[in-house]
């Protein structure tokens, strides 16, 4: 009991400390916690839940500025700890499939380098997604850009090898089998 009157006083003062510094209301009082006000504090989550929730992909993916709470621990808090990993997985994830969905509207747009930056991006979430690679690839032939096609299945190769202990994949292969296409393609359709 002493520990926790101790602890809702430290809490009190900094909560005082920050009205001086933010204003009265920047953090109000509900219940039995606290809020901050948006109209003064904003944050990444908020910005990335509005934007989401307005049907706005781009704005919503660019306010994303990755995982939540990345490098933050509380000592001893298996809760938090288990509270932090399923927010985490679950915000990455919605931006994920934000990523694919501005992907793959680009494509049907037959706007191939815009669909290109944005399976780029999903690519650097999780080089071992072969039906990431795949699009990208397909993306990059689409431009005529072979080489960067190429470079796309090695680095997916060199992840499944390095990181998953998998042998050569699908898309390796037909890597290597390029150089028997007379048109030089991918292959990335087959």
């Amino acid at each position: 009991e002493k520990d926790s009157r101790f602890g809702r006083r430290l809490l009190n003062l900094a909560v005082h400390a920050l009205r001086q510094v933010l204003g009265r209301n920047a953090i109000r009082s509900v219940t039995d916690g606290l809020v901050l006000d948006p109209g003064f504090i904003t944050s990444d989550v908020a910005e990335f839940e509005a934007a989401t929730r307005e049907g706005d992909g781009a704005r919503a993916v660019s306010c994303y500025q990755g995982p939540f709470l990345e490098g933050f621990f509380l000592p001893s808090s298996p809760e938090f700890d288990r509270w932090a990993d399923a927010t985490r997985a679950h915000f990455a994830g919605r931006y994920a499939t934000l990523l694919e969905a501005l992907a793959r509207a680009r494509e049907s747009a037959g706007d191939w380098r815009g669909a290109v930056d944005w399976w780029q991006r999903l690519f650097a979430m999780n080089r071992g997604n072969g039906v990431v690679v795949r699009r990208l690839m397909l993306a990059l032939e689409a431009m005529r850009d072979r080489a960067s096609a190429l470079e796309q299945a090695r680095l997916h190769t060199q992840f499944m090898a390095d990181e998953a202990g998998a042998g050569e994949c699908k898309l390796c292969r037909q890597r290597r089998e390029r150089e028997d296409r007379p048109d030089g393609s991918v292959g990335v359709l087959a």
